[in-house]
């Protein structure tokens, strides 16, 4: 029992001297001749109990583990006594460096690197998820490529504790959805003759469009743009039934109608972008003039650029039919092109594509 009472008043004399100016008090009693109880008001939540063998100029003051548990209006810490004297202290979050489980640097870029660092104790086994699961030393480098929450699980003869920190994975995407508009070109050209003994179809459709999509939501990493297409757009269809002339033709050119569907979505949580464009000007039906749809184009969910800039792309998109409900991107034929799918002459797989090119510029 002279031993433990001994430990306990040299652990009473290290205290008052460490806590005498700019830390709070600290309280200690001896629940058994194996266990101490260390206690500070709860007012400091923000500070962390140190422990040393030795308090000297030199010392290296470790974290000690375990995770303080409310007690009335106090925060305590039980520890077992293992030695004849120890020393501890408490320090405040981030005092010295010193803290119990940090990253550093805390947020950086897509590629980038950050160091997990702790205080390692003595006897104590540490394990790092997501990542290698055991670890030895005080850091340890890792490369997330999305923002990730660690967790260091400590744990030694008096318990378990778990702490975590987050590294912030920052993107170029997350830019995107900041611009409050788009400069835009879009053009497509789509061509098809399938022909059966009873149906002949000629169908050519074009378009060269400009237009400027401005933001109308912006909801955290979301942001939606519309806009009036400009530009000009042309159909040049024509259906023969055979044994029955003449055929039905559609023809007509010029600027799309104002108020037609043209939205862009950016999902910056997604990194990605999804836009339709659905041109329509007023074209000849064999005599009689009708707004007709010329072609529409959508891409859906398509990766945004790594580096902020211009989004753009030049690309083949598989013709779809009016009753396409698939994803991915694709055309759909406008005029006379639904008919063949109709009649049966083509399918979602055998409709052919269309040449398509886009170019978004992002406004500040």
């Amino acid at each position: 029992m002279k031993t433990f009472i001994r430990y306990i008043l040299i652990l009473l004399a290290a205290v008052c001297t460490a806590g005498a100016q700019t830390a709070p008090s600290l309280s200690l009693s001896l629940l058994s001749p194996g266990i101490a109880q260390i206690s500070w008001p709860s007012n400091f939540a923000g500070w962390h109990l140190m422990s040393v063998t030795n308090p000297g100029s030199s010392a290296s003051w470790q974290a000690v583990p375990g995770t303080p548990l409310p007690l009335g209006n106090t925060l305590v810490v039980f520890y077992p006594l293992t030695n004849n004297s120890r020393f501890f202290r408490l320090q405040q979050s981030g005092g010295g460096g010193e803290t119990l489980f940090q990253a550093t640097p805390s947020t950086i870029a897509q590629g980038g690197s950050s160091t997990l660092s702790w205080n390692p104790v003595a006897g104590t086994t540490y394990q790092l998820f997501p990542g290698p699961g055991t670890v030895t030393g005080s850091n340890y480098v890792v490369f997330p490529t999305v923002t990730t929450v660690y967790s260091l699980i400590a744990s030694n003869q008096t318990g378990v504790t778990t702490n975590t920190t987050t590294v912030t994975v920052t993107s170029a995407t997350c830019q995107f959805a900041g611009a409050t508009g788009y400069d835009c070109t879009l053009s497509f050209s789509y061509v098809a003759q399938p022909a059966s003994a009873s149906y002949v179809f000629d169908v050519s459709q074009q378009a060269t469009l400009t237009f400027h999509f401005s933001r109308v939501s912006l909801n955290g990493n979301l942001a939606v743009y519309t806009t009036t297409l400009g530009g000009n757009a042309s159909v040049n269809d024509s259906e023969t039934i055979v044994g029955s002339p003449p055929p039905i033709t559609v023809i007509g050119s010029g600027a799309p109608s104002s108020g037609q569907p043209a939205n862009l979505t950016i999902d910056c949580g997604a990194g990605t972008y999804t836009f339709d464009v659905q041109p329509v000007i007023s074209a000849n039906w064999n005599g009689s003039a009708m707004d007709t749809r010329v072609g529409s184009v959508y891409v859906n969910n398509r990766a945004l650029p790594l580096t902020y800039g211009v989004i753009s792309s030049s690309e083949s998109l598989p013709a779809r039919g009016p009753f396409w409900n698939g994803s991915g991107d694709w055309y759909f034929p406008g005029g006379l092109g639904p008919y063949m799918f109709y009649d049966g002459l083509v399918t979602d797989t055998s409709a052919g594509s269309a040449n398509v090119s886009w170019s978004f510029t992002p406004k500040p």
